[in-house]
């Protein structure tokens, strides 16, 4: 006995296919490195076939009166990028706080291995992109990431004109987004910073006997961290809100 697929039915799967494995290689908890190629192709294979009852008329009608089929796969590939990265751009506010905050508390010398964006990254910034990956399991925030790709098809239908400048100027704002966001949460240590260098300046101007090298860093990292654990959880959450407010434009919320 030999299976056959229909033609039609192929072609819309290879289409949903191409929106969302493009959206699962860069969106947040998903698509991130540490997360096997294998099993963010075998996730997006189980979301096509999940969406394409729903979608396969509205691609045949699309492919009916609209472009060739190699023309929409591009469209599709490019619409799965272009969502992807605008989202990542805001989950790259993880990594700029935590670079600003090691600045502040004199941490960013020893770096490690991190895992998510497979670089040298120092060790605070390893652990607030886990943690942050961590929050949004256990807050069951991936459910927005899955149900984004199922809204994309809402907010951008198949066949719609893929405008460059549209999503230029997306990617511009949600970089913008997120380098303000890495700001203000690194804010009460820049002000940190600026105090306890400032004072450690003034100590060695009017006691020059004491050496302020020894006394600056384990005090520094002392009161960074004390600031750190008061404040992490409002951290977590005000990144992890962000992270769901920027897939809710596509349709995740």
């Amino acid at each position: 006995m030999t299976l056959t697929l229909p033609v039609d039915f192929a072609i819309a799967f290879v289409l949903v296919f191409a929106r969302t494995g493009s959206m699962a290689m860069l969106l947040p908890a998903i698509g991130e490195r540490f997360v096997q190629v294998r099993v963010r192709l075998v996730f997006a294979f189980f979301v096509s076939l999940l969406l394409l009852l729903p979608l396969k008329s509205l691609f045949a009608r699309t492919l009916t009166n609209g472009p060739s089929v190699f023309g929409l796969l591009l469209v599709e590939i490019l619409i799965g990028l272009a969502i992807g990265l605008i989202v990542r751009m805001v989950v790259l506010a993880t990594e700029m706080t935590s670079q600003f905050i090691a600045q502040s508390l004199g941490l960013s010398l020893g770096e490690i291995l991190n895992p998510t964006y497979e670089s040298q990254s120092n060790a605070l910034g390893l652990f607030m992109s886990l943690l942050v990956v961590t929050f949004i399991f256990l807050t069951d925030s991936y459910q927005i990431v899955i149900s984004s790709i199922a809204g994309s098809y809402d907010v951008l239908p198949p066949g719609l004109n893929f405008e460059w400048s549209d999503v230029t100027r997306l990617a511009v704002e949600a970089t913008g987004k997120g380098l303000l966001l890495a700001i203000k949460i690194a804010a009460p240590f820049f002000i940190f910073g600026l105090l306890f260098n400032s004072g450690l300046g003034m100590i060695a101007k009017l006691m020059p006997q004491i050496q302020v090298t020894y006394l600056a860093v384990p005090l520094s990292v002392l009161a960074g961290f004390a600031i750190l654990i008061v404040f992490l959880g409002s951290f977590v959450e005000r990144l992890t809100t962000d992270i769901v407010a920027s897939l809710a434009q596509f349709g995740g919320g």
